[in-house]
């Protein structure tokens, strides 16, 4: 693989990755925050009507039930990560395009983990 084209394989599936994780912390932070300000009008709904540790627990809840889907959330998301478009070395087949294995490999031309050749020089044209 040349340079420019690694450089570019690895900006990409950077930018990538950056979305996702923008996606991800917007998908479980807005509905905590729009719970949260619903809360305060729900909680004296439930204190009148349940016994305390039972009002609690149901304020709690879909707290609980927002995170846990953001958790799963998470998962599925490095899922999608590490199964997509990543820049892979052709020897040990491990990631290359984090941010500072990628600056090793350009750097070195060789891979961060096994030493190997991974970028062909360009021969001046």
């Amino acid at each position: 693989m040349k340079l420019a084209e690694f450089i570019q394989m690895t900006t990409e599936h950077n930018r990538r990755s950056l979305r996702l994780c923008v996606i991800w912390i917007a998908g479980w932070m807005i509905p905590v925050f729009a719970y949260l300000s619903f809360m305060r009008r729900l909680e004296p709904y439930l204190d009148e009507r349940f016994e305390p540790f039972a009002a609690g627990l149901l304020l709690v809840t879909p707290l609980f039930v927002i995170l846990a889907g953001a958790a799963g959330g998470g998962l599925l998301m490095s899922r999608k990560l590490e199964s997509g478009q990543s820049v892979k070395c052709p020897h040990c087949e491990k990631d290359l395009s984090a941010p500072m294995v990628a600056m090793v490999v350009v750097g070195s031309r060789n891979c961060a983990y096994c030493g190997k050749r991974v970028i062909t020089e360009e021969s001046p044209a």
